[in-house]
């Protein structure tokens, strides 16, 4: 008889310390709960097997492959077999889905492994799973895919996890996806490569600032101060600037989000495409929001930031 599991993860965007977070500096990012992956693992001795409801490239494919094989190993060599993929996690968009992938599957081997020995680190063993298409993973998403809340993750762990206060009840996050975004990889490889470009005490100085931004932003939601958010968000928009990974189309997005009411505004993720996130201050303001970038073409979605 087959043996099967399944596990659940989700989506994630980033508030900041995109990039910067593989420098030790602290980040803070939400999971998103509309945006669900799950994974059903059917082991047994033979070749590994998809079935996908997302429409994967051969190239996509095989990097899931590899993800689910690596997972297999992660997990105390689970057996291959049969395994099938529900997520609508959008691909190549900054939403961590990856990290869901990665989260899901392990979550479903973790079911499946032998009982003896220590329970497997899910964490620990996702963020070696995304080393497969990521070339290096800081653990933030998979820490934010687990969705247990809003994350503060720094030096490859879980700082804490934060509650929004609830005068944050009527602020939205309004979320953008301007298209689809190169892999995570090439646009690591190009914020490095501004890093390069920087002088020793420019680069120390934008550091400091961005960290400083993360703290400002922790605080800001632990004491419903919109004012923290959004001065931490325009910080983190500018950080961001700087190490080249706004296109054009992430630009037009977030100056569309400004004219329409939003108090700040940035990218979101690993860039070059993908997410835009915008802070609005009400319902109302998030809705014109919306419509703006919807009227442009682009899928948006808006976020509840207080429970």
């Amino acid at each position: 008889m087959t043996a099967a599991a399944t596990g659940r993860a989700f989506g994630k965007i980033i508030l900041i310390g995109e990039h910067f977070v593989l420098d030790g500096i602290d980040a803070i990012a939400m999971p998103l709960p509309g945006f669900r992956t799950e994974v059903t693992w059917h082991a047994k001795h033979s070749p590994i097997t998809i079935d996908s409801d997302m429409s994967l490239s051969a190239e996509a494919l095989s990097q899931t492959e590899r993800m689910l094989q690596a997972a297999a190993i992660h997990a105390g060599h689970v057996p291959l077999g049969h395994v099938q993929i529900r997520s609508t996690v959008p691909l190549h968009r900054g939403f961590g889905s990856s990290a869901a992938l990665a989260v899901a599957t392990l979550r479903a081997l973790a079911q499946l492994r032998p009982p003896a020995g220590a329970p497997l680190d899910i964490l620990a063993a996702a963020r070696a799973v995304e080393h497969v298409v990521h070339g290096k993973s800081s653990g933030l998403d998979p820490a934010t895919a687990m969705g247990d809340g809003a994350v503060r993750f720094g030096r490859g762990e879980v700082v804490c996890r934060i509650v929004a206060h609830e005068a944050l009840r009527p602020a939205r996050w309004v979320l953008t996806d301007v298209g689809t975004a190169p892999s995570t990889a090439t646009a690591i490889g190009r914020a490095n490569d501004a890093r390069g470009a920087m002088d020793s005490v420019a680069l120390s100085a934008l550091k400091s600032r961005i960290s400083g931004a993360t703290a400002l932003m922790a605080k800001g939601l632990r004491t419903g101060d919109l004012t923290a958010l959004a001065d931490a968000i325009g910080t983190a928009a500018t950080g961001l600037l700087k190490l080249d990974v706004v296109d054009e189309r992430m630009k037009e997005a977030m100056a569309r989000a400004m004219a329409a009411g939003a108090v700040a505004t940035k990218q979101s993720g690993a860039g070059l495409g993908g997410a835009v996130l915008a802070l609005a201050p009400n319902a109302e303001i998030a809705e014109t929001i919306a419509e703006g970038q919807r009227n442009a073409g682009l899928p948006t979605w808006i976020l509840e930031i207080a429970p």
